[in-house]
Protein backbone atom coordinates (compact mmCIF):
# COMPACT_ATOMS: atom_id res chain seq x y z
CA UNK A 1 0.00 0.00 0.00
CA UNK A 2 1.08 3.59 -0.47
CA UNK A 3 0.35 5.94 2.40
CA UNK A 4 -0.77 9.53 1.94
CA UNK A 5 2.78 10.79 2.61
CA UNK A 6 4.18 8.67 -0.24
CA UNK A 7 5.64 5.92 1.96
CA UNK A 8 5.15 2.41 0.61
CA UNK A 9 4.17 -0.24 3.17
CA UNK A 10 3.08 -3.83 2.92
CA UNK A 11 0.91 -5.92 5.16
CA UNK A 12 0.92 -9.68 4.80
CA UNK A 13 -1.00 -12.47 6.46
CA UNK A 14 -0.16 -16.13 6.05
CA UNK A 15 -3.12 -18.44 6.65
CA UNK A 16 -1.69 -21.72 5.42
CA UNK A 17 1.44 -22.36 7.45
CA UNK A 18 2.05 -23.91 10.87
CA UNK A 19 4.41 -20.99 11.62
CA UNK A 20 2.50 -18.82 14.09
CA UNK A 21 5.37 -16.41 14.73
CA UNK A 22 4.52 -12.74 14.39
CA UNK A 23 7.29 -11.06 12.48
CA UNK A 24 7.65 -7.35 11.86
CA UNK A 25 10.16 -5.93 9.41
CA UNK A 26 10.84 -2.31 8.55
CA UNK A 27 13.15 -1.55 5.64
CA UNK A 28 14.13 2.01 4.84
CA UNK A 29 16.86 4.13 3.33
CA UNK A 30 19.08 3.70 6.42
CA UNK A 31 18.74 -0.06 6.86
CA UNK A 32 16.47 -2.77 8.18
CA UNK A 33 15.00 -3.68 11.59
CA UNK A 34 13.28 -6.98 12.35
CA UNK A 35 12.04 -8.94 15.35
CA UNK A 36 12.83 -12.61 15.98
CA UNK A 37 10.76 -14.55 18.46
CA UNK A 38 7.33 -14.05 19.98
CA UNK A 39 7.56 -14.31 23.76
CA UNK A 40 9.40 -12.39 26.46
CA UNK A 41 12.83 -13.80 27.07
CA UNK A 42 12.89 -15.13 23.53
CA UNK A 43 12.53 -11.94 21.50
CA UNK A 44 15.38 -10.22 19.79
CA UNK A 45 15.34 -7.07 17.68
CA UNK A 46 18.00 -7.09 14.97
CA UNK A 47 19.24 -4.09 13.04
CA UNK A 48 21.13 -4.11 9.76
CA UNK A 49 22.55 -0.66 9.04
CA UNK A 50 26.23 -1.09 8.20
CA UNK A 51 26.63 -2.18 4.58
CA UNK A 52 28.14 -3.73 2.58
CA UNK A 53 28.73 -6.87 4.67
CA UNK A 54 25.60 -8.88 5.49
CA UNK A 55 25.59 -10.43 8.96
CA UNK A 56 23.00 -13.12 9.66
CA UNK A 57 22.13 -11.72 13.11
CA UNK A 58 22.40 -8.09 12.04
CA UNK A 59 24.82 -5.37 13.01
CA UNK A 60 23.11 -4.84 16.38
CA UNK A 61 20.86 -7.03 18.52
CA UNK A 62 18.58 -6.10 21.42
CA UNK A 63 16.87 -8.64 23.69
CA UNK A 64 13.35 -7.74 24.82
CA UNK A 65 11.89 -8.70 28.16
CA UNK A 66 8.46 -8.20 29.66
CA UNK A 67 5.12 -9.77 30.38
CA UNK A 68 4.27 -12.54 27.90
CA UNK A 69 0.55 -12.33 28.70
CA UNK A 70 -1.96 -9.60 27.94
CA UNK A 71 -0.33 -8.46 24.68
CA UNK A 72 3.02 -7.95 26.35
CA UNK A 73 1.53 -5.99 29.24
CA UNK A 74 -0.33 -3.54 26.99
CA UNK A 75 -3.86 -4.63 27.94
CA UNK A 76 -3.84 -3.01 31.43
CA UNK A 77 -2.44 0.18 29.88
CA UNK A 78 -5.18 0.20 27.23
CA UNK A 79 -7.88 -0.25 29.88
CA UNK A 80 -6.34 2.46 32.10
CA UNK A 81 -6.22 4.93 29.19
CA UNK A 82 -9.83 4.12 28.27
CA UNK A 83 -10.96 4.76 31.85
CA UNK A 84 -9.05 8.06 31.93
CA UNK A 85 -10.88 9.08 28.75
CA UNK A 86 -14.28 8.06 30.16
CA UNK A 87 -13.58 10.14 33.28
CA UNK A 88 -12.71 13.13 31.07
CA UNK A 89 -9.08 13.20 32.21
CA UNK A 90 -7.50 12.84 28.75
CA UNK A 91 -8.32 13.15 25.06
CA UNK A 92 -7.99 9.94 23.05
CA UNK A 93 -4.72 9.52 21.20
CA UNK A 94 -6.57 7.98 18.24
CA UNK A 95 -9.91 8.70 16.66
CA UNK A 96 -12.82 6.74 15.23
CA UNK A 97 -11.34 7.60 11.83
CA UNK A 98 -8.06 5.91 12.81
CA UNK A 99 -9.99 2.86 14.01
CA UNK A 100 -11.94 2.75 10.77
CA UNK A 101 -8.74 2.78 8.70
CA UNK A 102 -7.24 0.03 10.85
CA UNK A 103 -10.27 -2.24 10.53
CA UNK A 104 -10.61 -1.45 6.82
CA UNK A 105 -6.97 -2.46 6.19
CA UNK A 106 -7.60 -5.85 7.83
CA UNK A 107 -10.88 -6.35 5.94
CA UNK A 108 -9.26 -5.45 2.63
CA UNK A 109 -6.32 -7.78 3.31
CA UNK A 110 -8.74 -10.65 3.94
CA UNK A 111 -10.76 -9.76 0.84
CA UNK A 112 -7.56 -9.68 -1.21
CA UNK A 113 -6.65 -13.17 0.04
CA UNK A 114 -10.04 -14.45 -1.05
CA UNK A 115 -9.70 -12.81 -4.48
CA UNK A 116 -6.36 -14.29 -5.57
CA UNK A 117 -4.20 -11.62 -3.92
CA UNK A 118 -5.35 -8.72 -6.04
CA UNK A 119 -4.66 -5.13 -5.00
CA UNK A 120 -7.51 -3.53 -3.07
CA UNK A 121 -8.20 0.20 -2.90
CA UNK A 122 -8.94 1.77 0.48
CA UNK A 123 -12.34 3.48 0.19
CA UNK A 124 -12.56 7.07 1.37
CA UNK A 125 -14.21 7.91 4.66
CA UNK A 126 -17.89 8.59 3.94
CA UNK A 127 -18.70 12.29 3.60
CA UNK A 128 -21.78 11.74 5.78
CA UNK A 129 -19.45 11.27 8.76
CA UNK A 130 -18.70 15.00 8.63
CA UNK A 131 -22.21 15.59 9.97
CA UNK A 132 -21.52 13.52 13.08
CA UNK A 133 -17.89 14.44 13.71
CA UNK A 134 -16.24 17.83 13.98
CA UNK A 135 -12.97 16.38 12.87
CA UNK A 136 -10.66 16.66 9.91
CA UNK A 137 -11.33 13.55 7.84
CA UNK A 138 -8.10 14.14 5.95
CA UNK A 139 -5.86 14.12 9.03
CA UNK A 140 -6.33 11.11 11.36
CA UNK A 141 -5.24 11.33 15.03
CA UNK A 142 -6.51 14.83 15.79
CA UNK A 143 -8.75 15.72 18.71
CA UNK A 144 -12.28 14.47 18.21
CA UNK A 145 -15.54 16.13 19.21
CA UNK A 146 -18.80 14.23 18.82
CA UNK A 147 -21.94 16.33 18.33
Amino acid sequence: MQLDNGVFASYQQCHYTPDAWRNYTVIGTEGRIENYGDYAGDVEIRIWNKPPDYKERGDEQYALTGNIKSHGGADPKIVAEFLQFVRGEIQPSVSPIDARYSVAAGCLATQSLRLDGRVMQMPNVPESWKNALRYSLDQPSNTLEVQ
